[in-house]
């Protein structure tokens, strides 16, 4: 008699495509994690939910779609598109998101790390992929709804999500920022800020936003930062506190809410007490993909 709980059983995960490519802009390689929910592509095209640092949140993301969406029905499914690169090395991986998701070259990148050797600034090559590479493969793949897509971001790509909102309005109905790094390079990100709330204001673009951060986010670690010497720690410590990660989050949650906005247009902002900056993204997941994919008549 065979041993039932000695025998291997294949895990079954959601069917998802995997695309590797070389950005026709930066000449850099990248990956692709293309799944679709459950059942028949809608007439319009699948909503789309377009997932930065990848490799870390596609599962969850593809997971909580599928239950609070098909199964739960208290979203409309939508086809996860999850952007990271073609390697299995964390190290790697992180070199790589610092360049892609930062708009500049920064001032205090190293004391921040502590590491050197990391590349910066890489941003705007990064969206014109996005644009030129990334989306014409996925239409080629799938039936989309273009006008229906969400970009999620958390520390560095929600730095890169806010940015995107502010300069490619455009792009995306929803944007989900979870802990975005507002600090980098003396807060340049909000240089952009005056020019969107001015085509908000005017109804050119009506987006839905969701900002999250860690209530704890700028209290000083429990622990030392690992790889780094003491002294390297300390400037760090001395760079998250200045960072105001809460505060800047907060403050530019408060001025986007203010702004009078076509219909459609809505801000949420949530700071979950006690929570570091690896958490949010974890624990708002729902409430975020609830604002941007929220059920329609006829869905």
């Amino acid at each position: 008699m065979t041993d039932q709980g000695s025998v291997p059983t294949p895990i079954r995960i959601p069917p998802t495509t995997t695309l590797d490519f070389q950005s026709s802009i930066n000449g850099r390689e990248y990956r692709l994690l293309i799944t679709p929910p459950p059942g028949p592509t809608p007439s319009g095209g699948w909503p789309v939910l377009w997932v930065l640092d990848g490799s870390g949140y596609h599962g969850i993301a593809v997971d909580t779609i599928r239950n609070i969406g098909y199964i739960g029905n208290e979203i409309t499914p939508a086809l996860v598109v999850a952007l990271s690169y073609p390697s299995d090395d964390l190290a790697q991986m992180l070199s790589r998101r610092t360049l892609d998701y930062t708009p500049t070259p920064g001032d205090d990148q190293h004391i921040y790390y502590g590491l050197p050797g990391h590349a910066f600034g890489g941003l705007e090559g990064f969206l014109d992929t996005l644009e030129a590479d990334v989306l014409p493969r996925v239409q080629a793949c799938f039936k989309i709804n273009p006008a229906w897509m969400a970009l999620m971001g958390h520390s560095f790509s929600g730095l890169a999500t806010l940015h995107t909102l502010f300069t490619r309005t455009r792009l995306f109905k929803s944007y989900i920022a979870h802990c975005p790094s507002i600090w980098w390079d003396s807060r340049v990100l909000l240089t952009h800020e005056a020019a969107f709330a001015e085509s908000v204001r005017a109804g050119q673009f009506a987006p839905r936003i969701f900002i999250s951060i860690g209530g704890a986010e700028q209290d000083p670690p429990n622990r030392p930062f690992p790889t780094i010497t003491p002294e390297a720690n300390a400037k760090a410590i001395a760079t998250v506190q200045a960072a105001r990660m809460v505060d800047n989050a907060r403050e530019l949650a408060e001025r986007l809410k203010a702004l009078p906005g076509a219909p459609g247009c809505e801000v949420h902002y949530a700071c979950l007490p006690g929570e570091g900056h690896m958490t949010p993204p974890l624990l708002t997941m729902v409430p975020a993909l609830a604002m941007a994919f929220r059920l329609v008549a006829g869905t």
